[in-house]
């Protein structure tokens, strides 16, 4: 590779200065398609993690009874109810943000398809 300035340096010297063989299309800055599919195979398995640890503490706090009203229940005695609850509590909070963010890199995605298949029909 021959020194250039920053300016005048291609993607393909600026991949091999950084020591990373991915490509970069040159007018739209979209990634390779296996790196849409690694990201897409994380979603999903992020997704049916969320989807499982769900089903798991439901089925596992109403086998406890931790759902019937009770004098135990009520004031909060019995310590596997609480962790129910708070292991409830606790995927529900985040469980929106993760959806949010899943849902920005979806919308980011089709962006990035619209703009790729606009760009090649000019």
């Amino acid at each position: 590779m021959r020194r250039r300035h920053v300016q005048q340096m291609t993607p393909e010297d600026m991949a091999e200065l950084h020591g990373t063989d991915t490509k970069m299309d040159m007018g739209s800055g979209t990634c390779k398609k296996e790196d849409y599919q690694t990201k897409s195979f994380t979603l999903i398995s992020i997704i049916i993690t969320i989807i499982l640890l769900n089903v798991i503490s439901m089925y596992f706090c109403i086998s406890m009874g931790c759902y019937k009203i009770s004098f135990i229940n009520m004031f909060r005695i019995n310590l596997i109810c609480n962790v129910c609850t708070d292991i409830s509590y606790n995927l529900y909070k985040y469980q929106m943000e993760i959806y949010l963010g899943i849902g920005g890199f979806i919308i980011k995605i089709f962006s990035d398809v619209v703009t790729n298949t606009i760009s090649g029909i000019k």
